[in-house]
């Protein structure tokens, strides 16, 4: 438990030195809208859709406006000042408005810090879901087999769009960073699983294959979505023998 503090405090504290110019001075804080957050504009406000996390969310008629304008301009002290000036606002209130409402936001995975060094928080639970998700490889592993590890890869959604390959991306090398801090040597039959896995969850159609080649015995495991090896060689597709997909 001791250690685990240490590490929060050291994470902290680079956090807040990454976050401080070369003057000593703080940069402005500055957002981009997360890729994976969907919006709808009418008549009362916006209308946000995480379609990660499969949440509708709906703003007021103040957080609209401010995202409407987070499309335009990425760091808040341009989005407050804009906010005063067309509201006739005192700019302290305007800053401290948006200061409230886009760590709201943030906390809500609907927005991210872009320029000023801060890992972001999704980024983070992405690396703990993909470290989870060794581990439950593992486990099944023990207790069920090949059978079990295959079972924990989830059921294919049925209805799926076009993935974007930024999410795509995201996930793979959530998986990997995984893989280094993970308690033990991660396979790639392990690794794949973990990617499938957390793709399928989020509502992304994929494919775990198993490929090997006879003399000299080698075999190897990899993900595909509509048939194109992702975050991996494509060359396992051609110059292997497929043994088993999932």
């Amino acid at each position: 438990m001791i250690h685990i503090i240490s590490l929060v405090k050291i994470w902290k504290l680079l956090e807040r030195l990454r976050s401080v110019n070369a003057l000593g001075r703080r940069r402005p804080p500055s957002w981009r809208i997360a890729p994976h957050v969907k919006s709808l504009e009418h008549v009362d406000g916006v209308i946000l859709f995480d379609t990660w996390r499969g949440r509708v969310l709906s703003c007021n008629r103040t957080s609209s406006v401010i995202w409407q304008r987070l499309q335009k301009s990425c760091e808040e002290p341009d989005v407050a000042r804009w906010l005063a000036s067309q509201y006739d606002l005192d700019a302290d209130r305007a800053r401290r408005d948006v200061t409230v409402i886009l760590a709201a936001m943030a906390r809500r995975g609907l927005i991210r810090r872009t320029g000023n060094g801060r890992m972001n928080t999704f980024r983070v639970y992405l690396v703990a879901a993909a470290w989870l998700s060794l581990a439950l490889y593992d486990v099944a592993r023990l207790i069920t087999g090949f059978r079990g590890t295959m079972r924990m890869l989830g059921e294919q959604p049925e209805l799926a769009d076009a993935p974007d390959s930024r999410n795509v991306a995201a996930i793979i090398t959530a998986v990997r960073l995984a893989s280094r801090f993970y308690c033990g040597r991660v396979w790639c039959l392990q690794r794949s699983a973990a990617i499938v896995r957390m793709l399928r969850r989020r509502g992304i159609r994929c494919e775990l294959v198993i490929g090997f080649r006879v003399a000299p015995f080698f075999g190897h495991a990899w993900v595909e979505i509509d048939g194109q090896v992702i975050g991996d060689s494509a060359a396992y597709r051609d110059r292997l023998k497929i043994l088993y997909r999932a």
